[in-house]
């Protein structure tokens, strides 16, 4: 029963998270199609040749497909518009799938667009999504921006046509509308002491009116906008933006509303600099996540709600382990930091840890206290725990691979461990990291068949089996962390009076 609502939750977590994931990639897509549209309209004026032009087309297929953007762009050029063969084509990405040759299932994943200006069409740019989500109206507006970019490229290089006031003054009204008209927010940097540019969607979002960032520098804005526990972070990023440490970022961050209220945005900032490094222009675009947060939040709580459920239903029946996962999860933790694990890393480990013993709940409750040794066949029932709790855990949709950690969670590095007797490396580091963390909590901890270790003795354990039984690094990290202080807390209730996860 405790499984089924689980499996159950952890579904519903599991949509949250897929719309999560899609609105991070159009976010991310349309970031990247900003980027290209600055790099087209920035250099289309400075193709004086073929070969020049042909350099702007690859290079804007390549940045269409590279991380993060799509799976296939194309850009063909009609022959009349060729001059001496120069150039007919250019492509990147899978050159198996051409945009328009689709089914009609799969008809808003790609989108073909005419490169044109004026009356002179030239060819087309074509891209297929590599996402079941298709192609957002912000994508297709964006996209059409950059064919005509293009386009004014390839019309600047013709012997026959040369840009005129009418086509700039076009193109200008054109790109105004498509930052006007876009749902993500956007905001332009032109300078440390330039005012910063906003669209509506940017606007609206903090509910202010658009006139009141008139004349605001970029730092003033920020600081105007931005929640005062986010703004070193911010700050931090935008100085390694400008040190060319990086081209871009991406963070979930906390915006302050014209009426004080707190809002959640995902935000992409990029910079942009000339060839000799001097900056011109960056662009942050902005996507409002308050609701899919508070979502994420709720059912956040939920599913820890279940899983203390499950760890409730097992110390109800073993009370001399009351507390043991709750202190493996935070000694393995522990350990984590000091390996340097990613957050999402560090996320599934805790979660894997406060459930690892989980199969024990199949095991009679009169063979889990029992005060003396045990039969062949009971010490079998006990190492069938891990299979048990991968059974139970396999069928939840959680983000981190936790039945198989957990599986494996005694497995040991000579290949002595059970269930499979794994060796190495063929071990999950997270595994490694709970076998480490379970063994140091339970030798301290103390059993009917023995008195508690000191944490001296325990720690003198795992370090005499290092590279035999334990991952050594694992291990050094584990008694670095005793060294710098960590000791096992009791865990934090809930508000209602359960342990919170730690």
């Amino acid at each position: 029963m405790e499984a089924h609502i689980n499996t159950d939750q952890s579904h519903t977590d599991h949509d949250a998270s897929c719309t999560t994931a899609t609105l991070r990639a159009q976010v991310r897509r349309t970031g990247k199609l900003i980027e290209v549209l600055a790099d087209v309209n920035a250099t289309k004026d400075c193709v004086t040749d073929w070969f020049a032009c042909s350099s702007l087309l690859s290079r804007t297929c390549d940045r269409l497909i590279s991380p993060g953007g799509y799976q296939l762009a194309r850009i063909t050029v009609n022959d009349a518009a060729v001059e001496g063969g120069h150039l007919a084509e250019a492509s990147a990405g899978d050159q198996d799938v051409h945009p328009v040759d689709v089914d009609e299932s799969e008809s808003e994943r790609s989108t073909v667009v005419s490169l044109e200006v004026g009356d002179a069409r030239y060819g087309s740019l074509a891209v297929r999504s590599c996402a079941d989500d298709g192609l957002s109206s912000n994508e297709c507006a964006l996209l059409s921006q950059i064919a005509i970019g293009l386009a004014q490229a390839l019309d600047h290089v013709s012997a026959e046509s040369t840009p005129t006031l009418h086509s700039i003054r076009v193109e200008e009204r054109l790109f105004e509308e498509c930052f006007e008209g876009v749902s993500v927010g956007m905001m332009f940097l032109r300078g440390h002491n330039e005012p910063v540019l906003v669209n509506r969607a940017f606007a609206d979002f903090l509910g202010y009116d658009q006139t009141w960032f008139d004349g605001m520098s970029p730092v003033d804005a920020i600081r105007q906008i931005t929640h005062p526990e986010d703004r070193e972070k911010e700050m931090l990023l935008l100085h390694q933006l400008m040190e060319r440490k990086q081209s871009s970022y991406t963070f979930e961050k906390r915006f302050v509303r014209a009426n004080k209220s707190i809002a959640f945005g995902l935000q992409t900032t990029t910079f942009f600099f000339d060839p000799h490094g001097t900056f011109r222009f960056g662009v942050a675009s902005i996507q409002d996540i308050t609701e899919f947060r508070d979502m994420r939040l709720e059912l956040r709580s939920a599913y820890e709600g279940a899983i203390e459920g499950l760890v409730a239903a097992l110390e109800s029946r073993d009370p001399y382990t009351v507390g043991h996962q709750d202190r493996v999860a935070q000694l393995a933790c522990a350990i984590a930091a000091r390996l340097e694990l990613t957050e999402s890393q560090t996320a599934g480990l805790r979660v894997a840890s406060t459930l690892h013993d989980i199969g024990k709940i199949a095991i009679p409750a009169e063979i889990l206290t029992k005060p003396y040794g045990m039969t062949d066949a009971e010490f079998t029932l006990v190492q069938d725990h891990p299979r048990v709790a991968h059974e139970i855990l396999k069928g939840i949709r959680f983000p981190w691979p936790v039945a198989d950690i957990v599986l494996q969670h005694h497995e040991r590095m000579d290949g002595s461990g059970y269930p499979k007797g794994l060796r190495g490396d063929a071990i999950l580091l997270e595994a490694r990291i709970i076998a480490v963390a379970d063994t140091v909590e339970a030798l301290a901890s103390h059993r009917p068949y023995r008195p508690a270790m000191t944490i001296e003795q325990a720690l003198g354990y795992v370090d005499e089996k290092r590279g035999e039984l334990y991952d050594e690094r694992v291990v050094d990290a584990c008694m670095a962390a005793f060294e710098d202080g960590f000791v096992f807390q009791e865990a934090a209730p809930f508000p209602d009076g359960r342990r919170r996860l730690v």
